[in-house]
């Protein structure tokens, strides 16, 4: 699937954009245009400029947390999910609500939003198991059991045309999943509490894990082992998106033969949002 990293990365962070604020409960990159998507614990959301350091957009979703939301780039929607149960998808230009549901009996942990099918994928609080929608529907398309305790993240991504997902727990482990065959393909094992964030690398073939444990693991993805681990100076960590390829901003990868120079990550926290530089030696 990817091609093996032979070398073992090693690693340098450098801090990019920092915007202290109430409890943030997820985070993520428009890949066309330089904003952070933040939702809050206070019901609201906000788009951030981080080029610019200023604020783009901020609006009233409900008085629940809204503990996860995602940008559909390909659509100009957001989509997001709450504490009150529902799923929202807005235009994020014009505010505009597009559709609402009331997708379950519990609160919302997370959302994935599928790269190219109308999918959104999300889990439950407390519940080890993961559901499909389809966005022009409010009927699940399928389940999936993946965790012995509760799934905290999850990440779609696709790959010489097979889609795959990651998934992170409060097992204290993540999984990679064949999504067409519904099977799991590697346990990630080390972090030593609740994983809050996964994601894959656009380019590399790197998974990135983070963990209650203020700690970031990249994982070799063919390989499945643990390349490098940091420590994070922000406390709870709770969400990461890498961007890969982002023309207008400074901190662009830089293709060096089969190795990248740098990626960047937004992480969101009890504390604020913020983007930070990784660097491979």
């Amino acid at each position: 699937m990817f091609s093996t990293m032979e070398t073992p990365l090693k690693l340098a962070i450098e801090k990019e954009f920092i915007n202290t604020s109430e409890r943030v409960k997820s985070v993520d990159l428009r890949p066309t245009q330089p904003w952070i998507l933040a939702s809050l614990h206070s019901g609201t959301m906000r788009i951030w400029n981080y080029h610019s350091q200023t604020l783009e957009k901020s609006f009233k979703v409900t008085e629940s947390p809204v503990r996860t939301a995602k940008f559909i780039a390909r659509k100009d929607w957001s989509v997001c999910a709450s504490d009150d149960r529902f799923i929202r998808i807005y235009n994020y230009n014009t505010l505009e609500k597009v559709k609402e549901f009331e997708a379950h009996g519990d609160y919302i942990r997370c959302v994935a939003v599928h790269p190219t099918f109308p999918y959104v994928l999300s889990t439950l609080l407390q519940v080890p198991h993961l559901i499909i929608w389809n966005l022009d529907s409010s009927a699940a398309k399928f389940s999936l059991d993946a965790h012995s305790k509760g799934i905290n993240c999850l990440d779609y991504f696709t790959n010489s045309d097979k889609s795959f997902l990651l998934t992170g727990s409060d097992d204290y482990t993540a999984k990679f999943w064949n999504y067409e065959t519904k099977s799991c393909v590697q346990t990630l094992e080390g972090h030593t509490h609740n994983d809050t964030a996964v994601c894959i690398h656009p380019e590399l073939p790197i998974i990135i894990t983070v963990s209650e444990d203020q700690t970031v693991r990249l994982w070799n993805a063919t390989t499945y082992r643990l390349e490098e681990y940091t420590k994070l100076w922000l406390r709870k960590s709770v969400g990461c998106w890498t961007q890969e390829k982002f023309k207008p901003v400074s901190f662009l990868l830089i293709f060096l033969g089969k190795m990248f120079a740098s990626a960047s990550i937004a992480f969101g926290s009890d504390k604020g949002t913020i983007m930070v530089k990784i660097i491979s030696a």
